[in-house]
């Protein structure tokens, strides 16, 4: 099958999009046969552009551009896939069939940015945005979301027909998954531990609620179980953190460089739980992550994250307010068994790693979808 895949962010970059860009590029370009790539690149002054003036000043060089590659150069694509990124979508003019892979809305991205405005708020305040959202939809063959969430408010919001929207999660960004020797150690490593760890990641720590796990893993060390926090992706301005000495703080930590690599490596090895109390979350990437050395979930039960948590398989999911009183009397039950407990989750986790949540065995159900329509 013969693709031109449409970069919306520089997928050379392995930090760009949180790497999705990047890993998702590889994943197709070792699936497909044929791989033609474009670039039409979005920025915030696009998005800027696209509220202040409107779509068409905003979009149409970018349907326009692609359209004029698809007419004067010598590719011949099955299909055109926008990966991340629907910017030249409203405009395009070409009989390619066209799809793409997102994980949001312009709604479900505001939810979880700016504000957390109920559907007909945000139709009026960010009309653009909506009209954006509503001719690319329209346009587009194919809607591939990576959550149910997405999906369902996509077919809910925007009356679109049904069959054209698929779900097809995406995969964790990393160069390689831990091999199983590899991961029968890390087991035995933190079964033995006295030590609970556990990992918070994410550079939006407000929304991602790193309060929340701050708040548990003190309620353990208070109650005679050892515990510690390792924050990776931001430097939170919490007055209160130099108080916290269960907690260290890595920063921004960038893929691309070795030393910086082998840090997060090293530190998911050691983790027994990832913390995830956010607010809203299209998707998360970092939960497959986790998935991949065997470390279960700890978040809230809410839009993405449903999609990838099965309950007490990979992890668990607690309502946001409850999160910490429940996430603690999980912790507690565990401790009674908890070799037994942990292996069991921890195998089950790197299960749904290898079936679901990796790149290689999503792409894969793209092509399948693609034929299909085709």
């Amino acid at each position: 099958m013969k693709l031109l895949l449409v970069d919306h962010k520089n997928s050379n970059d392995i930090n760009q999009f949180s790497g999705t860009s990047f890993f998702m590029r590889k994943a197709i370009r070792n699936v497909f046969e044929d791989v033609q790539e474009f670039s039409i690149l979005e920025s915030i002054d696009d998005v800027r552009k696209v509220i202040q003036s409107g779509i068409g000043a905003g979009l149409k060089p970018f349907g326009d551009k692609l359209t004029k590659f698809l007419n004067e150069s010598e590719v011949k694509a099955d299909f055109v896939l926008c990966q991340g990124g629907n910017t030249a979508v409203p405009y395009y003019r070409h009989a390619t069939p066209l799809a793409y892979w997102h994980d949001s809305t312009w709604h479900s991205f505001l939810q979880g940015y700016r504000s957390r405005k109920a559907f007909d708020q945000f139709k009026k305040d960010y009309r653009n945005l909506f009209l954006w959202d509503q001719k690319a939809f329209d346009k587009a063959d194919l809607l591939i979301f990576s959550s149910d969430y997405v999906a369902e408010a996509c077919k809910k919001y925007y009356n679109v027909s049904h069959a054209k929207v698929k779900v097809i999660s995406f995969g964790a960004n990393l160069n390689g998954s831990p091999e199983p020797k590899v991961l029968d150690e890390f087991l035995t490593e933190r079964i033995g531990d006295t030590t609970l760890n556990f990992t918070f990641i994410g550079k939006d720590w407000k929304r991602k609620g790193l309060s929340k796990a701050i708040l548990l893993v003190r309620k353990l060390n208070e109650n005679g179980i050892g515990a510690h926090l390792n924050v990776i992706g931001c430097e939170p301005n919490l007055k209160y953190l130099d108080s916290c000495t269960f907690i260290t703080i890595y920063g921004f930590l960038d893929k691309s460089k070795s030393s910086d690599a082998q840090v997060f490596e090293n530190l998911l090895q050691r983790t027994h739980f990832l913390l995830h109390p956010t607010l809203a979350e299209p998707f998360g990437i970092v939960l497959c992550e986790a998935n991949a050395y065997g470390i279960p979930v700890l978040g809230t039960n809410t839009e993405g994250l449903k999609s990838i948590i099965e309950e007490g398989k990979n992890g668990y999911l607690f309502k946001r307010t409850a999160f910490v009183k429940n996430a603690y009397e999980l912790l507690m039950n565990f401790n009674d068994n908890f070799d037994v407990n942990y292996k069991s989750i921890f195998t089950s986790s790197i299960m749904a790693y290898q079936s679901r949540l990796n790149w290689e065995t999503n792409v894969l159900k793209l092509k399948t979808t693609l034929q299909q329509f085709s």
